[in-house]
């Protein structure tokens, strides 16, 4: 829920849009607010490994996700792909994009490599910059894994 980042971009003029469907479910609506008042497209969708609307406690599992990955979504989220996303915006070019996704950032990243559009962007360096919260997933039984949807061998996720 830190933009000051974010918001620093749009008060130097650049055009930024923000990506979180969770927010309302957070009790932190006040972040979009925050985004809007300083000029930030926001938009109620999340990045994940594919274009899809997911019914409420339906979302891929994550971790470490919502509540350390013992909480999905209570309505349903639209998830989309960097193809997905740059179609839906007509943006052929992002300077930076920056992801903190809280774990979708490997089905994610493995869509935007898989697909065709996608990859051709990345090759053509038409993303500037990519800014990344990385997430490994822990060892199921420790304490950041509560949630009985945490894979029992993490060990082949982590290496991919």
């Amino acid at each position: 829920d830190d933009i000051r980042f974010d918001v620093s971009l749009a008060q130097q003029g650049c055009e930024v849009h923000a990506f979180d469907p969770s927010l309302l479910q957070l009790g932190a609506a006040w972040v979009a607010r925050w985004a809007q008042e300083a000029g930030i497209r926001f938009h109620t969708i999340g990045f994940g490994g594919r274009d899809h609307t997911y019914l409420a406690g339906e979302v891929p599992y994550t971790w470490p996700g919502l509540g350390w990955g013992d909480e999905s979504n209570t309505e349903p989220w639209h998830l989309a792909t960097l193809f997905g996303v740059m179609e839906t915006l007509q943006h052929k070019r992002v300077d930076v994009l920056k992801l903190d996704v809280e774990g979708a950032e490997w089905p994610f990243l493995q869509a935007a490599l898989a697909h065709p559009g996608s990859r051709r962007v990345l090759k053509e360096g038409r993303i500037g910059q990519i800014l990344m919260e990385v997430h490994f997933m822990p060892p199921r039984g420790t304490p950041f894994t509560p949630s009985p949807r945490h894979p029992e061998n993490i060990q082949e996720l982590n290496r991919s």
